[in-house]
């Protein structure tokens, strides 16, 4: 299986990650920080697309052969459900389907665009993030018009964990041990208290 999890910064794309990561899917370890993204996907993605500016580095051709050997990569390894992660996939996503096939797994990571913005204001990470993450938005709004996908909700997941768990679960037809749920729904409910005191 493969799976991919698209969504704008600070759309809670890295508590889908890791709760996916928790439920047993490899996500491209080793991963940058603690964001449960494949530190190899970042860089390569940052190569093609030159963030923040978003100039095209890479062509079509070159990064959808990357994407095919990425994953080749990780399924011999004997990974049988294999997810990545990263805002940029916004602007590869169909890179991606060419690169991975039509049964590609997709999760939106979906959170109003206005409180996108107002939380990369927050962290700071780049000096002008409004037409960043409005690029993102438009071009992932296009992509999933047209996919099939499960949409998780910022604040329902910040909410329910627990609900939106299950939803994956469902979604993905996984079946994990009750440790691992556990561990899941944890995971989320860890990463919005640390977010909350400013860690």
């Amino acid at each position: 299986m493969r799976i991919a999890v698209i969504g704008l910064y600070n759309s809670g794309s890295t508590a889908i990650a890791g709760t996916l990561h928790h439920l047993g899917v490899n996500m491209g370890a080793p991963y940058h920080g603690n964001f449960f993204e494949s530190l190899e996907i970042k860089q390569k993605l940052s190569e093609w697309w030159d963030e923040p500016q978003l100039k095209k580095f890479a062509p079509k051709k070159q990064r959808v052969a990357y994407l095919r050997e990425w994953i080749k990569r990780q399924e011999a390894l004997g990974n049988s459900r294999v997810g990545v992660k990263h805002p940029l996939l916004c602007l590869s996503a169909h890179d991606l389907e060419e690169a991975w096939g039509k049964r590609v797994k997709y999760i939106w990571a979906h959170r109003s665009l206005k409180d996108s913005i107002q939380g990369l204001e927050k962290r700071r990470w780049f000096s002008h993030p409004k037409p960043l993450q409005e690029y993102f938005w438009h071009s992932a709004t296009e992509f999933f018009a047209e996919h099939k996908h499960l949409r998780v909700d910022f604040e329902d997941m910040v909410s329910d964990p627990g609900t939106n768990v299950a939803r994956i679960i469902d979604y993905l037809e996984l079946e994990p041990d009750k440790a691992q749920i556990a561990a899941a729904v944890r995971s989320i409910k860890s990463r919005e208290k640390n977010k909350k005191i400013g860690l």
